[in-house]
């Protein structure tokens, strides 16, 4: 049951505060994140926020092409 708990911890965490919210998972549950998993958590956190960029963009640039 406890793995359980964890591991919706960690995906609300995830959905809420990103891939390197992780860390914080591992870190209570004293299991120390490595170099590699900070640096490919901030990775997906910066593809994420990337993508959702250019969605918004691609929402913005809809309205102003439909009224020309």
């Amino acid at each position: 049951m406890k793995v359980i708990r964890c591991a919706v911890a960690s995906a609300v965490l995830h959905f809420h505060s990103g891939a390197a919210s992780r860390g914080k998972v591992m870190e209570r549950l004293s299991i120390p994140a490595g170099k590699f998993t900070k640096k490919a958590s901030l990775l997906r956190d910066k593809k994420q926020a990337e993508k959702y960029d250019l969605q918004a963009s691609a929402k913005e640039k809809k309205p102003s092409e439909q009224s020309s």
